[in-house]
């Protein structure tokens, strides 16, 4: 996987970002690209899940957690 790479004046250059969270929640994160003799760049990325979130069987507030 290439993690550095020159783009011609003009040109352009795709990349795949590829997520695959197992929980079914929105997922949010920002890609960098660092320019040379410039201003760096920021791509907000997002996603969302697919799975079950997880819940409890049993109500939690009858749970005596005592001192911790």
């Amino acid at each position: 996987m290439d993690k550095e790479g020159v783009i011609p004046e003009k040109g352009t250059k795709s990349i795949k970002v590829m997520c695959s969270p197992d929980e079914a929640m929105r997922f949010t994160d920002t890609l960098t690209v660092k320019v040379n003799h410039g201003n760096d760049l920021e791509v907000p990325l997002r996603c969302t899940g697919i799975g079950n979130t997880i819940t409890p069987d049993i109500n939690l507030g009858d749970i005596r957690f005592g001192d911790v």
